[in-house]
């Protein structure tokens, strides 16, 4: 009798754990717990490298960056993925050379990767300034680095692993997708590619990508140095968001150019469109082109709910400047000075933190 019972208890408790009704006629859910998983994808603009900025990273027999992007490593190196558009090829070797036909040293995506890049955008029109060779050294110094990369391939099975460039991150699957109106007229090398913006080719790397939680459009286009994006530049942001864009990246002006949300009635976030982050650094000093903005889009989803999107972005500022009769370089972020700007530059820099509160807020369009 008392195995029996033990018995009727134990299929009792059985009955209870699985969900079912007990002799009560209460029923026992079992719990849930929801999940969400979230990211944070950070972007640089252009990083350019002139001559003078080549030079000044000579030091003690050697190449060498570091400084240049300390200030700014901890803002790099906290998000999840970060991505950069690097506007010139790279080479191990001299001769290097800043414009018109751009070719530095290797250190410099190593000073990057050390700061924190993940990501290098290669789709621009100074991708081809060293023919095919330029274009495979690039490729091939970003690989030995770790440093990922899209937009131009140095042959076919480049192309096929890196476009779209697919990683993952928090537990979404993240297409990047990379474009430059052009290459200053240099052709592509045989067996290299560069992607262009040509809505053909674009809307089937977007068929390929439509299994992604979130498609990334990263683009090289509008005209340098206007500081609001043009007619077209909206047309083609539009295009691409009916074709799935989640967001859209822009760089090439050297400028920045405001940054537009596309929100529902509901105020929910549909879409946002940095048309241009600036420049992240360059030898460049003339009004609006010595800093840029470094864009962050969080991205949260708690299961099958709509992917919450929230976008947020800081200024940088490039500290150019003399130290001990030699040229030095220093990013720095504009609302953080990790060192002290008391030289003859101040100017500059209050001249750019003006400018910074013409796009401390975003355009809003709504979407249905």
């Amino acid at each position: 009798m008392r195995f029996g019972k033990t018995m009727l208890v134990l299929c009792s408790l059985l009955v209870t754990a699985c969900g079912g009704q007990s002799n009560s006629g209460r029923v026992f859910a079992p719990h849930y717990e929801p999940t969400t998983r979230s990211a944070t994808i950070r972007f640089v603009g252009d990083v350019m490298q002139h001559k003078p900025q080549i030079d000044a990273a000579w030091q003690d027999g050697r190449y060498d960056y570091t400084s240049c992007f300390a200030p700014v490593a901890t803002l790099l190196s906290e998000a999840d993925l970060t991505i950069a558009n690097l506007e010139t090829t790279l080479r191990t070797t001299p001769p290097f050379s800043g414009y018109p036909l751009f070719a530095a040293p290797s250190e410099l995506a190593a000073a990057l990767a050390d700061a924190g890049v993940d990501v290098a955008l290669l789709a621009n029109n100074h991708i081809c300034d060293r023919g095919g060779k330029g274009l495979r050294s690039t490729i091939g110094i970003l690989d030995s680095l770790g440093i990922a990369h899209t937009g131009a391939f140095a042959d076919l099975p480049d192309y096929a692993r890196n476009n779209p460039l697919s990683v993952k991150v928090g537990g979404f699957n993240i297409a990047i997708m990379n474009y430059t109106y052009g290459t200053n007229g240099m052709p592509t090398a045989k067996g290299t590619f560069v992607n262009r913006i040509d809505t053909t080719r674009i809307a089937l790397d977007m068929q390929r990508a439509r299994t992604a939680d979130i498609r990334l459009v990263c683009i090289h286009w509008g005209q340098e140095y206007a500081q609001r994006p043009h007619k077209a530049e909206r047309q083609l942001a539009e295009w691409l968001y009916q074709k799935g864009a989640t967001a859209i990246i822009g760089g090439h002006p050297h400028v920045m150019q405001p940054v537009e949300i596309r929100s529902d009635r509901n105020g929910t976030t549909q879409g946002v469109t940095f048309y241009s982050l600036g420049n992240f650094v360059s030898n460049q000093i003339w009004e609006a082109t010595d800093g840029g903005m470094v864009a962050t889009l969080h991205f949260e989803q708690t299961d099958n709910q709509p992917l919450r999107i929230t976008p947020s972005w800081e200024y940088v500022w490039v500290h150019k400047r003399y130290e001990n009769g030699r040229l030095r370089y220093s990013v720095l972020p504009l609302h953080n000075h990790e060192q002290a700007v008391t030289d003859s530059t101040q100017w500059r820099l209050r001249r750019f933190e003006r400018l910074s509160r013409k796009f401390s807020t975003a355009d809003t369009v709504i979407v249905q």
